[in-house]
């Protein structure tokens, strides 16, 4: 098994988040410039924080249905096998990962990039829906019935 250190990098490409990001800025069409996409292939900091918030929510959501599965290598088991520590403990110490990358996150908002705001807001509205689907450690992306389709319903079907 590999070390969280070595595990994470691995993860996140994984997840394919950069294609959804890319995918975002194309939309903004004249914004979307050589410049902008040279950016986000750098690896800025508020990307790498975006990416990491992301697969951290997913793995803690995700832990029990992969380990009903037979899926064993995730951030946690990583974790727990790192720090020798216990589930509950492996998921509280990923959840400090995750708030300091949201720390990380907004630190980086407030300083002037080279890019448009439009595109800073596609990189931050991503952790931000999946705090929504996977609030309190449950996965409301791969079971949509109960709070996630309770949530699209006030949103679309009795919005305020």
């Amino acid at each position: 098994m590999p070390t969280l250190e070595e595990w994470l990098p691995i993860s996140v490409v994984t997840m394919g988040l950069n294609i959804l990001i890319v995918s975002g800025i194309m939309d903004l069409r004249e914004l979307a410039t050589k410049e902008v996409y040279d950016w986000v292939a750098s690896n800025p900091k508020i990307i790498d924080s975006c990416y990491l918030i992301v697969r951290l929510l997913d793995d803690i959501a995700t832990f029990k249905w992969e380990q009903d599965r037979g899926i064993n290598l995730s951030t946690v088991t990583c974790c727990m096998k790192d720090f020798g520590i216990s589930e509950a403990e492996a998921i509280k110490h990923i959840q400090k990962m995750i708030s300091s990358s949201w720390k990380d996150m907004n630190e980086e908002l407030l300083r002037p990039k080279p890019v448009p705001m439009s595109v800073l807001k596609i990189v931050f509205s991503w952790p931000q829906l999946m705090e929504m689907y996977f609030a309190g450690g449950h996965d409301g992306y791969t079971n949509a019935n109960g709070r996630t389709k309770d949530l699209i319903a006030l949103m679309f079907v009795d919005p305020i």
